[in-house]
């Protein structure tokens, strides 16, 4: 995985969708099971149409490129305020929200993965995973999914970007 400064990702990002490149990323945090730094936050940009990954390591979690990246990836409506009409398409997603809410009410910073078919932390290839470490309770809660999961991940989304930074 090539380093490169935190401002090359947004421009690199901004060049793979022009492109029309399957991509995405990811905002690790210095206790995340995928961060190999262990030290600092990093942001992982991935290219799984040419096999490319890069990292950039900040000092703080940086909503605010995290926030771009989101809607470049996912449409400029990923963040806004869900209108639910049915339960979750995975039913344990829903312990994942339960708990996200429950954080952010107690301002506890958490994190969470959208882990794409083919992305390199996803031990479920070919599936759609969303995975939130609780490291205060000591597992993983993971909601897996054969198609892209737009409305759950709308909502995971929303809750993560509603954090304080």
């Amino acid at each position: 995985m090539e380093t490169m400064d935190i401002n090359e990702i947004e421009n690199k990002a901004i060049e793979w969708q022009k492109a029309e490149k399957r991509w995405h990323f990811h905002m690790l945090t210095p206790d995340c099971v995928f961060n190999e730094s262990n030290k600092q936050h990093a942001v992982v940009l991935e290219n799984s149409s040419d096999d490319q990954q890069y990292v950039a390591y900040t000092e703080k979690r940086n909503f605010s490129l995290g926030k771009k990246l989101v809607k470049l990836l996912h449409g400029s409506k990923i963040l806004d305020q869900p209108k639910r009409a049915a339960p979750p398409k995975n039913p344990n997603l829903q312990k994942l929200i339960d708990r996200a809410k429950e954080m952010n009410k107690r301002g506890i910073p958490w994190h969470h993965h959208t882990l794409f078919p083919e992305c390199i932390y996803n031990d479920r290839v070919g599936q759609w995973n969303i995975v939130m470490e609780d490291k205060n309770k000591g597992n993983l809660l993971e909601a897996a999914y054969d198609t892209e999961p737009k409305e759950d991940m709308k909502e995971i989304e929303r809750l993560f970007y509603e954090q304080k930074e």
